[in-house]
């Protein structure tokens, strides 16, 4: 069914971006060791 495919794929596009934003976070945090950020 068409609206399954697109559910599932708005799903793994949200993943991904969360996934990004997470890797990007660590990146600027990790070099400032902001407690409760890291």
């Amino acid at each position: 069914e068409l609206s399954e495919l697109v559910s599932i794929a708005l799903k793994e596009a949200y993943n991904k971006s969360t996934e990004m934003m997470k890797e990007g976070m660590e990146e600027i945090t990790g070099g400032l060791n902001i407690p409760g950020l890291s």
